[in-house]
């Protein structure tokens, strides 16, 4: 779905540049493609492989948005840090992103495998500093807190509590 994406944003004239960290299996990407009749370069993504903590942080903190394109996820720590550090996302609604995600108040939520609805997602945020500013504080505020030592601690002893009764 991520090259599907970036073709509609360079068909539209978007000026983008779309960062992946980690590594993509050269048989893979060469499948997709041929499948898809694009190549990632030409449509404005670059694969930077694996990434140390600190260029990772740095990444994501010159990060504009965070993209999520998932067609099968749980609850992935990648939204949780992109949430944590202010970056706004948007992502696919699958599995367990939207008790991640809320859409509309934090982020955008797009159907899987729908990529003229991410598409369009990317260039309204994009096209709206000021709702970008406001997914950004909720959501850095909403994984703050989901995150903290006290909050995961009262968490799981409610756990062990309700098991142990």
């Amino acid at each position: 779905m991520m090259l599907k994406v970036a073709q509609l944003l360079t068909a539209r004239q978007v000026v983008f540049e779309w960062n992946v960290v980690g590594h993509m299996n050269p048989q893979l990407k060469q499948l997709v493609e041929s499948k898809e009749n694009a190549r990632y370069e030409d449509c404005h993504i670059q694969f930077l492989g694996y990434q140390r903590p600190e260029a990772l942080l740095e990444i994501l903190c010159s990060s504009t948005l965070y993209v999520h394109t998932a067609y099968i996820e749980n609850s992935p720590n990648s939204i949780c840090e992109a949430q944590c550090l202010g970056v706004p996302v948007v992502s696919t609604n699958v599995g367990g992103i939207s008790s991640l995600v809320h859409d509309g108040q934090d982020g955008i939520l797009v159907p899987a495998n729908d990529p003229w609805q991410m598409a369009d997602a990317i260039i309204q945020l994009a096209s709206h500093p000021e709702r970008m500013q406001s997914f950004s504080k909720n959501g850095c505020e909403v994984a703050l807190s989901r995150h903290s030592d006290s909050q995961i601690k009262q968490q799981l002893l409610a756990c062990y509590d309700a098991i142990t009764k």
